[in-house]
């Protein structure tokens, strides 16, 4: 409804990425057919985002890192609702309504603070911080025809 006010023109519309509430239960559900590894999951969701965008202190675990990490449940059988999604873009996601999947986020922890748990949004709306890039640091390690951090696909 909130980017239908804009009508036609799609710079007018809010930014989003519909079906983002799903990206990693799909993946969990391809690692569990063994499609991907965890590894590579890890890889796609942390590690290269980190490197391509130059966030020194995100992607990985390590003391001195951020405290930004989720939590997964790999054996989770559940299916889809899509009315429940937090997305605004919930009518483009009835293509997966009903789907069932293997492997759910339990909880996502931001700076330290658990922002979401079991389904249930913990955190005021704008508590996530803008991350300046680094852009003299440089991971020395290249990622062309791999997935960095998990090898080749």
């Amino acid at each position: 409804e909130e980017k239908d006010r804009h009508g036609d023109d799609i710079f007018k519309a809010p930014p989003g990425l519909a079906s983002l509430d799903l990206f990693v239960p799909l993946l969990l559900t391809a690692a569990s057919q063994r499609r991907i590894t965890l590894p590579q999951i890890a890889a796609v969701c942390a590690e290269n985002p980190a490197y391509v965008f130059k966030l020194r202190d995100k992607g990985r675990i390590y003391v001195g890192a951020d405290a930004d990490f989720t939590i997964v449940d790999i054996r989770r059988r559940w299916r889809f609702d899509a009315s429940k999604a937090f997305s605004k873009a919930r009518d483009t996601m009835r293509m997966f309504d009903g789907m069932s999947l293997k492997g759910a986020v339990v909880s996502t922890i931001v700076r330290g603070q658990t922002v979401y748990q079991d389904g249930e949004l913990l955190s005021p709306p704008g508590f996530g911080q803008f991350v300046k890039p680094d852009l003299a640091w440089d991971a020395g390690r290249p990622i062309a025809g791999m997935i960095w951090g998990a090898g080749p696909l």
